[in-house]
């Protein structure tokens, strides 16, 4: 999970001469806060956000084919980070 690559992976990385981009999903949009806002504080570049994770509240239907779904993942983890979104 994100607690292991935060802790155990990251750190043997070389960030020097590569851009890092961490891919967050979540079965709901507080996940997506929770696994974005982990992210916040290492060393990665950007922030890239699967929305075509299932929305598993709302039935199973993936965040990204309901635009105001897609809207409140989106800004959840805006909220959790400054970092680029992608």
């Amino acid at each position: 999970g994100v607690d292991k690559v935060v802790d155990a992976i990251l750190p043997t990385l070389d960030f020097t001469e590569t851009r890092f981009i961490a891919n967050v999903s979540g079965s709901t949009v507080e996940e997506y806060y929770n696994v974005t806002k982990r992210f916040d504080d290492s060393p990665i570049d950007a922030i890239e956000i699967n929305i075509s994770c299932p929305n598993v509240k709302e039935g199973g239907v993936a965040f990204g084919n309901d635009p105001d779904m897609s809207a409140r993942v989106v800004e959840a983890c805006r909220k959790a980070t400054k970092k680029p979104l992608i």
